[in-house]
């Protein structure tokens, strides 16, 4: 199978490619169901948010969608699909012990200064995820044959929903109860 760089990729490495992107995908659903939305807003609510700051919380986020077109542009360039994916996606999930921490190595902050942080990292990591999501979907669309695509993306996403559903009631759950 010849693909834009012209060389032959071995069927093991595509299969390989396909499963390894069908476990990141349901990590990355359940990762999402249960940092996102509904667990931000319950940790900015302990440190104090007002409509404002939920407001801001849920809508920089999806700004950085922005993020999209630099990697587009990036991928253009010839940079390498597999290593941005690769450290863009760590870069997007290592601020989660920050936020955790928020509350412990930041006590000599007011909680508005904690909420900025908290808006901070969330943004450097949405943008992250949003390049490193762009880049690997290009990456994964390019290995995965044209005759397995539609159905491969189409699994994907429906298993996706189905975790982010389940993990979103699990999550919801356990803030209710906490």
């Amino acid at each position: 199978m010849l693909f834009e760089n012209q060389q032959e990729i071995p069927l093991t490495e595509i299969d390989k490619a396909v499963k390894l992107s069908c476990i990141q995908s349901m990590l990355a659903a359940m990762y999402v169901a249960l940092c996102g939305g509904m667990f931000i807003i319950g940790f900015a609510l302990k440190l104090k948010a007002d409509d404002k700051m939920i407001g801001l919380i849920t809508t920089i986020p999806m700004l950085c969608v922005v993020a999209q077109l630099i990697s587009s542009i990036m991928v253009e360039k010839g940079w390498s699909r597999k290593k941005l994916t690769i450290w863009t996606s760590i870069l997007g999930v290592i601020g989660w012990p920050l936020i955790a921490a928020i509350p412990f190595l930041f006590t000599h902050l007011s909680s508005n200064l904690k909420l900025w942080l908290l808006i901070a990292l969330i943004t450097v990591m949405s943008v992250f995820g949003m390049f490193a999501g762009n880049v690997r979907s290009s990456w994964v669309g390019d290995l995965i044959p044209s005759t397995r695509r539609g159905e491969f993306f189409g699994k994907m996403l429906t298993f996706s929903g189905i975790i982010s559903a389940v993990m979103g009631l699990i999550g919801g759950s356990f803030l209710d109860y906490a």
